[in-house]
């Protein structure tokens, strides 16, 4: 599913332009509520970084998905910094986020390679974030976290093993 991230409310019309069918705040627009509150006023489904947010910040978006009465809300756990080191990831965070805001939480995942996604779906991660990039020779900002295709092939495999692996209490 293709969707985008808005940086101002004008970006919000563009894309319903297109119908896109979902948004996502990234890390640095997740304090900004009138863009927010633009993207929820379209009633379709958001889903908000956390990366530089607090729980008050946090819970002060939860408010705003439920005076609007948008269904779909999820959270990704997110480390701002580029790229993050798997050590700073914290993700034992993601049950808490999922406990504390009776939400769907996800990885937005900055870090070298697919380990720490991996190990997030172990911690209940339902959505997994990571940047694409088709060469990092090719160069960019992203690039040197970026995956290329065949690793990104990699990473929906291995999570989808790593997801059925964590079966059930027996």
């Amino acid at each position: 599913i293709c969707f985008s991230s808005p940086f101002d409310e004008s970006s919000v019309d563009f894309l319903e332009d297109l119908d896109v069918p979902a948004y996502k705040i990234a890390s640095f627009e997740n304090n900004h509520i009138p863009l927010i509150k633009k993207v929820l006023s379209t009633g379709k489904p958001l889903i908000v970084s956390t990366g530089m947010a607090s729980l008050s910040d946090l819970d002060t978006i939860k408010n705003l998905v439920e005076i609007s009465k948008v269904e779909h809300f999820a959270l990704l756990k997110c480390t701002s910094t580029y790229p993050a080191q798997p050590k700073n990831s914290n993700l034992r965070t993601i049950p808490v986020l999922r406990s504390i805001f009776n939400c769907e939480v996800g990885l937005s995942d900055h870090t070298l390679g697919i380990g720490a996604a991996i190990a997030a779906v172990s911690q209940g991660a339902t959505i997994i974030e990571k940047h694409i990039t088709l060469s990092r020779k090719n160069g960019g900002v992203d690039s040197s976290f970026s995956l290329e295709p065949i690793e990104f092939k990699s990473l929906v495999s291995e999570c989808k093993i790593a997801h059925q692996s964590l079966g059930g209490i027996h």
